[in-house]
């Protein structure tokens, strides 16, 4: 009963995120970005074959994941010990 609430409470908080961000209007990149980027283009895939960029990318995002499942766990172990009647 209690894994239920927090679960509720979980789904809300990031339904009413993703509620927030489908309000916000269409936003598009500025030219001068898009041609900046495109100059950027040639140092990239000369440093794309001494370090592997894709890569890591990859490997951030993969420590960041693991990051938030544990500080996930960190709050949902908080509010559980939160609860007056567990030790």
């Amino acid at each position: 009963m209690i894994t239920e609430f927090l679960i509720t409470i979980l789904y809300n908080v990031v339904v009413f995120i993703v509620n927030i961000f489908a309000v916000l209007p269409d936003v598009s990149l500025p030219a001068a970005l898009s041609s900046s980027l495109n100059a950027i283009s040639p140092y990239y895939a000369g440093l794309n074959t001494v370090f592997p960029i894709g890569t890591l990318i990859d490997i951030l995002g993969v420590e960041l994941g693991i990051i938030g499942a544990y500080l996930t766990y960190k709050l949902v172990r908080w509010a559980y010990i939160k609860i007056p009647t567990i030790n």
